[in-house]
């Protein structure tokens, strides 16, 4: 558990979102426990060469095709987990800082095209 719950060594993080990365670790480790009843204690997890997440204990068949995944940016973490294939999850807080939402859609609206509501 340790050496996976450190692999941020590898990469620079500000302090105050090291407690997200943690938490977004503890996401995954509760979710695998819920799903698989493994004890926590017994979860080995690696990572693809793509830097993804991935269990590396035996499971039962049903469970064999366990995939999960976690995103965070800034103070949000989201975990996402299914049973049955492959999925990836991606979180990212807009910050538009001195604009608000208003203008904001003002300035996209060109982009948008009509369409008929029937």
């Amino acid at each position: 558990m340790a050496n996976f719950l450190l692999s941020c060594k590898d990469y620079t993080f500000q302090k105050k979102y090291y407690v997200v990365f943690q938490i977004g670790r503890l996401m995954m480790r509760r979710y695998i426990h819920r799903i698989t009843k493994v004890p926590y204690k017994d979860i080995h997890l690696a990572r693809t060469d793509k830097g993804k997440p991935y269990l590396t204990n035996e499971l039962p068949e049903d469970l064999v095709g366990l995939t999960f995944n976690v995103s965070h940016h800034g103070d949000l973490v989201v975990l996402a987990g299914e049973t049955q294939g492959e999925l990836g999850v991606d979180v990212m807080k807009l910050e538009t800082p001195g604009t608000c939402a208003v203008k904001l859609i003002h300035c996209t609206f060109p982009y948008f095209k009509p369409f008929p509501l029937s």
